[in-house]
């Protein structure tokens, strides 16, 4: 985690009662459009994830970088810049973030 980001509690939550947009997905969701080269409508980083992985990917994004109802997530609290911050994550799409390092810090 980055320095500049205070770490207050970390809850997993067994159901979701309502729809929340995942901070996992949205990375990863940014990152495919960021590295993407139009004219060969190819991305950069072709062949460095796995087949399984990816179609963790495809799910997440066809539900627009939502949690969907029912399902488990983690929610995290944080601090950073003196503002209180509340990210929820699916939990396979934040093993992946952290698993190919697609969290990034702008500090």
């Amino acid at each position: 985690m980055c320095s500049c980001v205070q770490f207050l509690k970390s809850v997993k939550v067994k159901e979701s009662k309502k729809l929340h947009t995942c901070y996992a997905s949205e990375q990863i969701y940014e990152l495919l459009n960021y590295y993407r080269d139009y004219k060969t409508k190819k991305y950069f980083f072709e062949g460095k994830f796995s087949f399984s992985d990816l179609r963790t990917f495809v799910k997440v994004v066809k539900n627009k970088c939502k949690i969907p109802i029912g399902s488990s997530y983690t929610r995290e609290t944080n601090v950073s810049d003196g503002y209180v911050y509340d990210l929820c994550f699916l939990e396979e799409m934040d093993k992946l973030c952290q698993k190919y390092k697609l969290y990034y810090c702008e500090c």
